[in-house]
């Protein structure tokens, strides 16, 4: 049987968050989230169903957590090599962008997860 297989990585949130929330309008505004699954539980009840079979799913949080904190500091360290290639006006941007995601992570507002998902052709 020929399978379509999915591979994702993703954030879902991690607690409710109100429309009027700061943080949910950090999401949306500064990173870009306009919607997201409110828990890995839910991600792989909508992909199940869409007819997928979950074959694994990971709750990467922490491992994202950690990533993220290491990537703002990275960044931070390296601002002397990339400003000057990519501009200031461009490092400063993503360098927010990298701090507000990590901040999401580090206040438990955002979590990680890996997903692996098969559907059988034809389904």
């Amino acid at each position: 049987v020929c399978m379509f297989q999915l591979v994702v990585s993703n954030n879902v949130l991690k607690i409710y968050l109100s429309p009027l929330n700061i943080r949910y309008q950090t999401l949306r505004n500064e990173v870009g989230c306009q919607t997201l699954a409110a828990s890995l539980d839910d991600y792989t009840r909508e992909l199940e169903l869409a007819g997928f079979k979950i074959v694994a799913a990971t709750d990467k949080s922490d491992d994202w957590m950690s990533y993220t904190k290491r990537r703002v500091e990275n960044m931070e360290s390296k601002r002397s090599e990339i400003a000057p290639i990519i501009g200031e006006d461009v490092y400063d941007r993503l360098l927010r962008f990298y701090s507000t995601v990590a901040d999401l992570y580090q206040g438990k507002n955002l979590g990680g997860l890996e997903v692996f998902a098969q559907k059988p052709l034809g389904w």
